[in-house]
């Protein structure tokens, strides 16, 4: 093997390279290929992001976009306790499958701030979790916190834009902002366990159908099927 010649260390191939010390997870055989598949991602990442918010029994949840994340999230926050789940989204579709998740209350971008007033009585909510990448979505989520509130940023994975940041909010409020990105191995384990003790949950539902790996380059082009929210494919 040539140690100076990139690596196969990434999925959507045929063969993975594990370096050596690589943290790996079993997966029991009663856990699908397409519900187990999306633990390496999506639910792992949420895994850290619920640790990093503590404690959620009978707290008040904003989740800011339904995707895979969005619904994962609000079906684990719902399974610890939460009194209350908001998932905000620009898809209606998206939000009537975070309700089959857990999340106890939906609405459009253009709603957050009135339907968070209503379902709070108008104190704003414990914590937030940001997921979509937006900072328009990123700004908003921070004005629903209530005084002493929490958020954590997730989404924004890319190079974007400055977004204002009134600091004086955020002392005055003694708000608590933190970022997240990836997970650590023992996330990937919890996130397993939470896919094999929850199999009542759709998640089989929100992936594609099985595709070929010679389509991948055709299935990027193309926009997902209704109702799903990852592609799957075989070597």
């Amino acid at each position: 093997l040539d140690v100076d010649a990139p690596k196969p260390q990434g999925g959507l191939a045929q063969h993975c390279l594990l370096s050596a010390g690589t943290a790996i997870c079993r997966v029991p055989d009663a856990l699908v290929d397409e519900v187990a598949a999306p633990a390496s991602c999506a639910t792992a990442t949420i895994a850290a992001a619920m640790e990093q918010l503590g404690l959620l029994a009978g707290q008040r949840l904003l989740i800011m976009g339904a995707g895979m994340l969005g619904v994962t999230a609000a079906a684990w926050a719902r399974s610890a306790g939460a009194e209350q789940v908001i998932c905000c989204d620009q898809s209606p579709l998206r939000l009537q499958l975070a309700e089959r998740f857990g999340a106890t209350a939906t609405c459009l971008p253009n709603q957050l701030k009135n339907r968070v007033n209503q379902l709070t009585g108008g104190w704003g909510v414990d914590a937030a979790l940001e997921l979509t990448g937006s900072n328009e979505a990123c700004a908003s989520l921070i004005e629903q916190l209530r005084l002493g509130g929490q958020a954590v940023l997730v989404g924004a994975v890319f190079p974007g834009p400055p977004m204002p940041l009134l600091v004086e909010q955020v002392v005055r409020r003694m708000l608590r902002i933190g970022g997240l990105h990836n997970y650590a191995p023992h996330h990937l384990q919890q996130a397993v366990s939470f896919l094999t003790n929850h199999t009542d949950l759709p998640l089989s539902e929100l992936v594609a159908p099985w595709e070929p790996l010679s389509e991948l380059n055709r299935l990027l082009g193309e926009p997902l099927p209704d109702g799903t929210l990852r592609l799957a494919v075989r070597p």
